[in-house]
């Protein structure tokens, strides 16, 4: 078996951030799952500690040349403590080799057996908490591609299979402010209230805390009927990943078509949170940070039919949400 190292990135240093996101950005769509998290995570905080830790497999001061085979891990405590994992070399479309399946197994182990040691790489994070998330024994890694399913078998306990659907939308010219309701009825958007997470938590399919809850809000959009006296009727959010999700609507509304209401204001309202940012750079790159995600789990056919309707350049691949215990 490979042994892997790993190292820490700094990502409270913004030059890091930015190499850490221009080796990932070649490696669109895929690269998502841990490029999201850079762009739609919450590395500044007000405390100045930040919410989100990286780690790459080569060291830090080679992220100006790196390697052809890496894998990188993000870890963000407004996630519940999941873990992001993605590898290089999840664009092949070629099977993977063992060499990779064995890169892929060793930097699990070293990650796991670091917060077991609480080696200094991981200094700072609750592992006791990270590797017993949930209430199960192990690290749970979220969207982590069906192509290490395989590899990581030995070790993994799967739930939820989905399909992860990443899309580019086009914008042409000024969108319609995202609070805007186009069509008929009594209805007006907003973002949700605290007032309204116990009523949220309740209909969540996957369980949440309430201080994720709270901490999704500015990132929400919610319909309620005029006057938004009332509780919602229905929502979505954009998760620290950047990914979309907890899409619900009540089901005396279902086939109103408020479910593809809430999807078509949320992404106006991320696209227009990312052109008014005073990041030049953020501007610059407006066509590769607007990528939008929504993880659909098989079997949900409603769920896939709406994804498969967003606008754009879309393409689309397996992922699970696993538990995962050291493999000897």
């Amino acid at each position: 078996m490979i042994k892997t190292q790993l190292y820490r990135v700094p990502l409270e240093t913004p030059e890091n951030v930015e190499a850490l996101a221009d080796i990932l950005h070649p490696l669109l769509p895929l690269s998502l799952t841990a490029l999201g998290c850079l762009y739609a995570g919450d590395i500044n905080t007000p405390n100045g500690t930040g919410n989100i830790d990286a780690w790459i497999t080569f060291p830090v001061d080679q992220l100006a040349n790196p390697p052809s085979l890496f894998s990188i891990f993000i870890l963000t405590g407004w996630n519940d403590w999941q873990l992001r994992f993605f590898c290089s070399t999840e664009t092949s479309t070629l099977p993977p080799t063992r060499e990779e399946e064995e890169h892929v197994v060793g930097a699990f182990n070293a990650f796991a057996y670091a917060l077991q040691s609480q080696d200094p790489v991981v200094e700072g994070c609750n592992g006791k908490r990270i590797l017993n998330s949930r209430d199960m024994a192990g690290l749970f890694v979220g969207a982590l591609h069906d192509r290490w399913a395989e590899c990581l078998a030995p070790g993994i306990f799967m739930t939820s299979p989905c399909i992860r659907f990443a899309s580019r939308p086009v914008f042409n010219g000024d969108e319609p402010a995202w609070n805007t309701f186009d069509g008929e009825g009594d209805w007006e958007f907003g973002e949700l209230r605290e007032s309204d997470l116990d009523f949220v938590k309740d209909r969540s399919v996957f369980p949440r805390s309430m201080e994720f809850l709270k901490q999704r809000i500015p990132y929400s959009v919610c319909i309620r009927r005029k006057g938004g006296e009332g509780l919602p009727i229905a929502w979505e959010v954009l998760y620290p990943d950047g990914s979309s999700g907890m899409l619900h609507v009540e089901p005396d509304y279902r086939k109103a078509g408020l479910g593809r209401k809430c999807v078509a204001a949320l992404s106006r309202k991320m696209a227009q949170r990312y052109r008014s940012s005073e990041n030049k750079k953020s501007k610059e790159r407006y066509p590769y940070v607007r990528w939008e995600l929504s993880d659909v789990v098989i079997g949900n056919d409603a769920g896939l039919k709406l994804a498969a309707s967003r606008k754009g350049w879309k393409h689309s691949w397996i992922c699970h949400w696993a538990h995962l215990r050291i493999i000897e």
